[in-house]
């Protein structure tokens, strides 16, 4: 799986590679996170590695749905405080987000008293209203262009910034997470998920 990784990050890399003066992130495994797992269990990693279990950190993750990465972070670290934001609005890309499962998601959050906050709005309008961030997880619109939004308005706002399903056929959320890192490495970890050092 590891040397699967490493050849994804080069076939990435030789994909976008087009010669241009513009810089953008260069694709690349992190060995140090390296850990068969699912994505929920790869954050708590980071997490830790960021010194979430010592002290408070504040995650805001972007697309909830059924609340299960929120649980697993909120389970395995006790002094994270999580905001969970997801419009659950029905679409073509979700149609499975409505409000009973934000009602099944907001049963999971209450469970967790303060430290965990469901907001049912869009990313973009939450984005002003929380800063200081330790990481965002973007999970929300795969598309190019939902993606680039939810870059646009949390990528400078926290430490970290990860993502999921980096290995989706229709390559917009690549492009997007490579023209916004502009440079910065993007670190690839199993279960598809994304990560840039965003300080």
């Amino acid at each position: 799986e590891l040397h699967a990784a490493h050849v994804f990050a080069q076939l990435l890399n030789r994909y976008f590679d087009s010669g241009q003066e513009e810089q953008h992130g260069a694709f690349a495994v992190h060995e140090g996170f390296w850990r068969k797992g699912r994505r929920w269990a790869l954050l708590v990693l980071l997490l830790q590695a960021m010194g979430c279990e010592l002290r408070s950190c504040i995650v805001v993750e972007l697309g909830v749905l059924a609340a299960e990465t929120s649980a697993h972070l909120l389970e395995h670290l006790p002094l994270l405080h999580l905001h969970g934001v997801d419009p659950y609005l029905s679409s073509p890309e979700y149609p499975a987000a409505t409000s009973q499962l934000h009602r099944r998601a907001l049963e999971i959050y209450s469970r967790f008293g303060p430290r965990a906050t469901l907001h049912r709005n869009t990313s973009k309008e939450m984005a002003p209203m929380l800063d200081s961030l330790d990481l965002v997880f973007v999970d929300a619109s795969h598309t190019y262009e939902g993606v680039s939004e939810d870059l646009a308005a949390w990528g400078h706002k926290a430490r970290l910034i990860a993502g999921h399903d980096l290995n989706l056929a229709n390559g917009g959320l690549v492009r997007a997470v490579r023209e916004w890192a502009a440079g910065r490495p993007v670190y690839i970890l199993p279960d598809s998920v994304w990560f840039v050092d965003a300080t």
